[in-house]
């Protein structure tokens, strides 16, 4: 048939996170159909794996939103494209209050300096750590960064405070679109990657690699624009930004997503 590239949280889960049964049918009768699915998630490897680990058929697996790419279930790295110590001193410059997510290969330990954080944004790390089942390590200082290289790195904000901060960071030549937190509904994540690390690049990575196809993406924040743009057929989930729904044609219900796309995209 042809590429589908889906994003998760909010196009595919709902506030469990998890795929529920109804989804894995519908996603396995895709496939079935030929559909080459990718995901194409903000989340790092472990958590998103977890999700996606009752899916029975093989998939391509773009993490943080596309720093890194893999081939499921044999988790072959197709590329990966990471920051720097040169990188994270220009963010640094612009704001200290960061986590250093580190990669698949380190397994995803998250690096941040308490003594720049509020006591409110270390409250908070603490109870997403606790959520997501991440390691947060804790360093006096940034030199302390045992990584030299690494996917991506993260601000939490209010709406307001991270439009601000992100058109900053996008200024100094990274990429850092603000997307919903999923924990946090008035405050936003800023997952800061390399400038030519985007959903919409990962989609055309993977389409590169398994020949030119059609391609059908389905995503519901701005995380996702690139893909949607990226794509032939784009649909947006009913729960995206009004801004962004404004963008497309075609919005649906999370609940009507996979069965349209399903029947309405006909090769």
């Amino acid at each position: 048939m042809g590429i589908l590239a889906l994003d998760i949280d909010g196009t595919l889960t709902g506030d469990d996170h998890a795929l529920s049964l109804v989804r894995r049918n519908e996603l396995e009768w895709l496939h079935a159909k030929g559909w080459n699915i990718i995901f194409i998630t903000g989340r790092p490897f472990s958590w998103a794996a977890r999700t996606l680990s009752v899916l029975p058929f093989p998939y391509g697996f773009a993490v943080q939103n596309g720093a890194l790419l893999l081939q499921m279930p044999e988790r072959k790295v197709l590329y990966k494209r990471y920051l720097d110590h040169k990188a994270l001193k220009r963010a640094l410059a612009i704001r200290r209050d960061c986590a250093v997510y580190g990669g698949y290969e380190e397994g995803e330990t998250c690096y941040y300096c308490p003594a720049d954080w509020t006591s409110f944004q270390r409250d908070y790390a603490e109870c997403r750590a606790h959520l997501l089942r991440e390691e947060w390590r804790p360093l006096r200082t940034w030199e302390e960064l045992p990584l030299i290289q690494f996917p991506s790195l993260k601000y939490f904000a209010i709406q307001e405070e991270s439009d601000r901060l992100a058109a900053l960071l996008e200024r100094e030549g990274f990429h850092a679109p603000p997307i919903r937190d999923p924990f946090e509904t008035s405050r936003r994540v800023l997952q800061v990657t390399d400038p030519c690390v985007t959903k919409g690049q990962a989609l055309h990575d993977y389409k590169h690699i398994l020949g030119e196809q059609l391609t059908v993406a389905a995503g519901d924040d701005w995380n996702d624009l690139s893909m949607l743009e990226a794509c032939d057929h784009p649909f947006v989930v009913d729960t995206a930004p009004d801004n962004l729904k404004k963008l497309f044609t075609v919005v649906l219900p999370q609940k009507a997503l996979l069965k349209t796309i399903g029947k309405t995209i006909i090769l």
